[in-house]
């Protein structure tokens, strides 16, 4: 987060009932899975953010995906 490494743990493997779950939802909003497609099932490591942050995971060899926080919004 905001160029510095704030947490860091090795991704579970184990996604099978991860993709059958993110599958039902999408095919509730008449969407669905299709081969290739890439799916971000959760978190796996938690860090607080707030506005202005710029956060960033690296995915290894998928890459990776940055993004950054505009406002905060109130709980």
């Amino acid at each position: 987060m905001n160029g510095e490494v704030r947490a860091a743990a090795p991704a579970d493997t184990a996604l099978a009932e991860r993709l059958v779950a993110a599958a039902r939802v999408l095919a509730a909003a008449d969407e669905s899975l299709a081969a290739g497609d890439r799916v971000i099932t959760g978190s796996v490591v938690q860090v607080p953010v707030g506005a202005g942050d710029d956060v960033a995971a690296d995915l290894g060899p998928l890459g990776r995906v940055r993004l950054a926080i505009a406002a905060s919004v109130a709980p």
